[in-house]
């Protein structure tokens, strides 16, 4: 048995989310909002530090969605 690298893992955790974008409907949707809250974000001015919050709550919807 080949022992795994810690490239394998990233490649295995893409291929994983790859999947979940293409056969969840939940996900397209919550990936689309977050091309639309972060891009709003960033037309509306938000400093460093709100983007930051955004994205951290953003990262657990779709961690827990998956």
């Amino acid at each position: 048995m080949r022992r795994k690298r810690p490239q394998d893992s990233f490649k295995y955790a893409g291929e994983g989310i790859l999947h979940c974008f293409r056969t969840q409907r939940h996900m397209q949707f919550h990936f689309v909002m977050l091309v639309l809250v972060l891009s709003s974000g960033l037309l509306l001015g938000l400093d460093t530090r709100d983007m930051l919050i955004l994205l951290f709550c953003i990262s657990l919807v779709i961690i827990t969605e998956m």
